[in-house]
């Protein structure tokens, strides 16, 4: 893997208080990806007192498979995308309804890591470049580590079942793309296209159509869109959005990854430290569900809106630097029914709209 994994072993384990979030900071100070730090550490003796760390590398070439072992034995589950994590409670609670999520990961991890609470056990999925994409933990999301007999049932199951036959430590990524893949602008006939195609739509499915019959990528769709349908806002907007709704008890779904969730979200927060380094908005839901969109990680926010013969369906969507699309957030739309007025209502007061006369 073209690193030393001994000296990422002592790096580690010579961390003096080892929290959940200490991989991620440690491999960039080491200059690897998260995926490279926790690879290193298979093979590792979780029994000895000197190992902070020890993974069992998991096949994932069944990945619904493995997906479903997931929801059905780990207490919650958290999908990534740069700097979003959307986070629901396990065992059919709260994730029985979730798709499986699109693109298999490159590599999977039953991770055990020794801290000062105690061992916490987690299940760790990450792309061909070592970016982690969905976790699944066997201890409380807030507080206890408590570890019962269900979680050693599911857990030494998970483990014994997907276990791959190489236990090497490695990732083994290829190189992360540099920067924002750009194409050359489209012409004036092919924008007129996309513009006339997309008053023409009817449903969401035609909107994922013609997306893709463009060959743009998803957020320059958007660029090149009529500003009616597709404008830039700023993301510290977006938690004056969440609170209003659900100050007025309004429904929300959120999508990450192709996975979608709406869980009774019940609190919005923003945080903004001191240089405004690691703001961030959440939202909170029951059983510990939980949204959070580092403000550092959104490249741009663009308020969208559709048409579909039941009027405008209104997203919010959040990219990357890059221009991947990081979330999008909704209001829950029951089958059959139209947009929520209110939900039209708080986007216009809170973001506002190009053009006050557009109908849906």
């Amino acid at each position: 893997m073209g690193v030393n994994v001994e000296v990422i072993r002592a790096c580690l384990a010579s961390e003096p208080v080892l929290r959940q979030d200490a991989c991620a900071g440690l491999a960039d100070e080491l200059g690897l990806s998260e995926g490279d730090l926790v690879s290193a550490h298979v093979g590792a003796v979780d029994r000895r007192p000197s190992v902070r760390l020890a993974a069992v590398r998991l096949d994932v070439s069944d990945w619904p498979a493995l997906w479903a072992g997931l929801l059905a034995g780990a207490r919650w589950l958290e999908v990534v995308a740069g700097g979003v994590r959307l986070r629901v409670p396990g065992r059919g609670e709260g994730a029985a309804d979730w798709d499986v999520p699109g693109g298999r990961p490159h590599s999977a991890f039953a991770v055990t890591w020794h801290g000062a609470g105690g061992a916490r056990r987690s299940v760790q999925c990450f792309d061909l470049h070592g970016r982690l994409m969905l976790q699944a933990g066997w201890f409380a999301a807030v507080g206890d580590v408590l570890w019962t007999d269900t979680d050693r049932v599911s857990w030494e199951g998970v483990r014994a079942t997907w276990a791959h036959h190489d236990q090497c430590p490695g990732l083994q990524p290829a190189p992360a793309p540099a920067g924002r893949s750009r194409v050359a602008a489209p012409s004036p006939q092919h924008v007129q296209a996309l513009r006339t195609g997309w008053c023409a739509q009817r449903r969401m499915e035609d909107h994922a159509a013609l997306r893709r019959q463009t060959g743009l990528a998803d957020e320059q769709v958007l660029e090149w869109a009529d500003r009616r349908y597709a404008q830039v806002f700023e993301i510290d907007l977006l938690y004056g959005v969440l609170q209003e709704a659900l100050s007025q008890g309004l429904a929300l779904s959120v999508r990450v990854a192709e996975v979608a969730v709406t869980v009774g979200w019940s609190a919005a927060g923003w945080v903004r430290e001191l240089g405004g380094m690691s703001a961030q908005v959440s939202l909170h839901g029951a059983g510990g569900a939980r949204w959070v969109c580092r403000e550092a990680a959104v490249g741009r926010a663009w308020m969208v809106s559709v048409p579909t013969a039941r009027g405008l369906r209104q997203t919010l969507e959040l990219f990357d630097p890059a221009g991947r699309r990081l979330a999008e957030v909704a209001a829950l739309r029951p089958s059959g029914q139209g947009e929520s007025c209110l939900w039209r209502a708080i986007l216009q007061r809170n973001i506002g709209s190009p053009d006050a006369g557009l109908e849906g």
